[in-house]
Order: structure tokens, then C-alpha cells, then sequence
């Protein structure tokens, strides 16, 4: 699939829109689909305005990463750039609590050593980059995971 070309507006242009990161989104079509209500674009802190704070709020980034929600981005606001970005495929969450104990950078025990923190990561990184994949494709199709997922865990 090409990528569309994108504009960069303003933010007196971007009045009917909302900006999310430094992105704009068209979200016209798509706000009575919203699960939460076309109401809730339609606030004044949300029409024309940044909201990061409120999507980030209620959503997790990999939402708006996903195709179905990226198409409705018409561009960037001039002079921004976005400052949230992905997961390192493979790495550890850098989020309080969101990993076990023994991730955390500075954590020591005589338990876990460097050699589970990096088995971790090898595994971490076979999830994120096999298994996720072909998990998501499975659940659209219906059918059984594929061969290649079968033949990379031998």
C-alpha cells in the first residue's frame, strides 16, 4: 500500500479536525462510529484543539497505529513533531509496573541474572516479531497459525 502524501496545516487550519501528537486527523467519518459517542468530538477541548492528553487518556498508542485509525491522518501541524513513539520491538517497558520486578533497569538479585533479562528479550522479540503477526492474521481469517510460525519455533 502507498503512503498518502501528507499536508502540514496550521493550527488556525486545523479548526473541523483534531490533533493528536502533533497529527492531524480527519475524524468527520469516523466520529459516529466512535465507540464512546460522536460526543465526545465535540467538546471544546477537542474540536480544533490538541488532544493528546484526553485520547492518550483513554487510549494506548498502538490504537492509533492501527490502519483502520491511521488512514484518518491528513497531515502535520507546522513546526511540531510527534513525541510519543512505539515499543522497541523486543525491549522492556520503561512504564512503572508495567514489567516484572526483575526487568526494571537497576533491580539486582542474585536470582535473575543478565542471562534471564536477555533470554527475555529474545523471547520478547520472537513474540513481537512472529507470533504477533501471524496471531493477528489468524484471528481476521479464522484458520490455524501458520506453517512458518510452526517451523520458526523448531
Amino acid at each position: 500500500m502507498a503512503s498518502k502524501e501528507l499536508k502540514t496545516y496550521t493550527r488556525d487550519e486545523v479548526a473541523k479536525w483534531i490533533i493528536i501528537d502533533g497529527k492531524v486527523y480527519d475524524v468527520s467519518r469516523f466520529k459516529d462510529l466512535h465507540p464512546g459517542g460522536a460526543s465526545v468530538f465535540l467538546d471544546e477541548d477537542i474540536s480544533g484543539q490538541d488532544a493528546t492528553e484526553a485520547f492518550y487518556g483513554l487510549h494506548r498508542h498502538e490504537v492509533i497505529t492501527k490502519p483502520q485509525y491511521a488512514r484518518l491522518q491528513v497531515g502535520v501541524v507546522e513546526g511540531e513533531s510527534s513525541i510519543i513513539h512505539s515499543r522497541i520491538v523486543g525491549e522492556a517497558s520503561k512504564v512503572p509496573y508495567a514489567e516484572p520486578t526483575w526487568l526494571s533497569d537497576g533491580y539486582f538479585s542474585p536470582y535473575y541474572t543478565e542471562n534471564h533479562r536477555k533470554f527475555q528479550k529474545a523471547v520478547r522479540k520472537f513474540v513481537d516479531e512472529i507470533i504477533t503477526p501471524d496471531a493477528i492474521a489468524r484471528e481476521a481469517d479464522g484458520k490455524p497459525p501458520s506453517k512458518n510460525v510452526i517451523e520458526a519455533m523448531e
